[in-house]
């Protein structure tokens, strides 16, 4: 990934050598697709899979993801910076940052001797108030190159709807100690229940990314990653911290003031 990401940076060097267009505020509102990465979904200090994105994908064939998001935000410039003529930094400002990440599949459920099967559901939505600074190079008139890091003040709601074992109330990953919940024999000592809960939680998480501006385009590519913290629901009973990481891929409009 960092490795990715020196590409872009060479290239706004190498553009030094044309000459600069005019930078100036900008509007932004940008949609973008989301993809769960590295630790997504981890539940700190607790039996839990590393990506939970992953784990689905391997447990059940039919597993499917949707994920998006909404930008609407603002660039304000201060004066060029001195060390190459033509870039200039400031401050960047999501007024608007909704997006959402949807996992489905199709699980077993045991709530007597009679096995049934049922459709899952991992749903967390976002809404953040995002503020960071950037830097933008402009090497000819209407091309801009952006880099930013963002703080991002979140606050998300989680829709969990899935088989668990009853009484532990875990999905079972790949760490979890199988005789607490299996006779010798393969019997389970326990039954699965579905639990369907909602959670709502709060985070302070932080991004990276880059923007290509051509023209009134804009694609880019930015990595999301913090925690966020749940509040207890009335059946798991627990406070949860999770790993909230992942890939937004961006298409949208700027306008120039």
């Amino acid at each position: 990934m960092k490795r990715f990401l020196l590409i872009p940076i060479f290239t706004v060097i190498c553009a030094s050598l044309f000459a600069q267009g005019e930078i100036k505020n900008a509007t932004h509102a940008n949609f973008a697709w989301n993809r769960p990465i590295m630790n997504y979904g981890e539940q700190i200090n607790r039996n839990s899979a590393e990506n939970v994105y992953l784990f689905y994908q391997n447990q059940y064939q039919d597993f499917k993801h949707y994920g998006g998001s909404f930008e609407f935000g603002s660039s304000f410039y201060i004066h060029p910076t001195g060390f190459v003529k033509g870039f200039k930094a400031g401050v960047l400002v999501d007024f608007i940052d909704f997006g959402a990440n949807y996992l489905t599949y199709t699980d077993s459920v045991t709530p007597t001797n009679i096995k049934t099967i049922q459709k899952c559901h991992d749903l967390t939505v976002r809404y953040s108030l995002n503020v960071g600074a950037m830097t933008t190079y402009s090497p000819k008139k209407s091309i801009y190159f952006d880099l930013y890091f963002k703080l991002r003040p979140t606050f998300a709601v989680n829709y969990l709807r899935a088989p668990m074992w009853e009484s532990i109330y875990d999905r079972i990953y790949t760490n979890e100690n199988q005789s607490n919940i299996f006779l010798p024999n393969g019997e389970p000592k326990i039954h699965k229940r579905t639990v369907e809960e909602t959670s709502i939680g709060l985070g302070l998480n932080y991004s990276y990314g880059i923007n290509i501006r051509v023209a009134k385009v804009l694609v880019g590519a930015e990595i999301i990653s913090g925690k966020l913290k749940y509040k207890a629901g009335a059946i798991i009973g627990m406070d949860q911290t999770v790993r909230d990481q992942y890939l937004k891929l961006k298409l949208g409009f700027f306008f120039a003031e």
